[in-house]
């Protein structure tokens, strides 16, 4: 029999503790602040550790704006105007702070997740990032291969193909295989 170690007790002790889920009562748990007549801000305590999560959402998606999907690879090659990328990055490290992007038809969301002792100077880097985005052009050329390489290879997928023809299906040639980037 293994000695157990010290991270496996204490996870094992979380997952036992843990078995029924917790729905979110936002009246009673959550803090709306209204920021101001078109952005709130919801907050709610993580009981469970020392980790924040920051949820930017968008109610814009790609059925409004045409490259929002390419937009969200970008994010890894954003900087600001006070920040080269690398130097971004390594603030990001530091502050063990990590993101990404995600875009949906209708939304475009930013998640940001990192450490709750960190959470001001991060809120300050995420409000550059945010506000400030500068990309340049290598980096787009590089969405750009990986985009068509990525389209190379979906070309010989059969589920891929199959959901092609299903756009095709109902949208015609508003399907997204067809009304593209190229």
């Amino acid at each position: 029999h293994k000695k157990k170690s010290y991270y496996t007790k204490n996870f094992n002790k979380q997952i036992s503790t843990n078995k029924k889920p917790l729905f979110l009562n936002f009246k009673k748990y959550a803090t709306l602040l209204q920021l101001n007549s078109n952005n709130k801000l919801y907050v709610t305590p993580n009981p469970i550790n020392d980790i924040f999560n920051v949820n930017v959402q968008f109610m814009v998606g790609s059925d409004s704006i045409r490259l929002l999907k390419e937009a969200a690879d970008l994010l890894p090659y954003f900087y600001t105007k006070n920040l080269g990328l690398d130097q971004l990055k390594k603030e990001f490290a530091l502050l063990g702070l990590t993101y990404y992007a995600s875009c949906s038809k209708s939304r475009f969301s930013l998640t940001f997740t990192g450490i709750e002792r960190n959470l001001q100077q991060s809120l300050v880097l995420i409000n550059n990032i945010i506000n400030q985005a500068q990309v340049d052009e290598k980096s787009i050329e590089i969405i750009i291969r990986d985009l068509l390489a990525e389209r190379k290879i979906s070309e010989k997928d059969p589920s891929t193909l199959g959901y092609a023809l299903y756009e095709y299906a109902r949208y015609k040639n508003r399907s997204e295989f067809i009304d593209r980037l190229t």
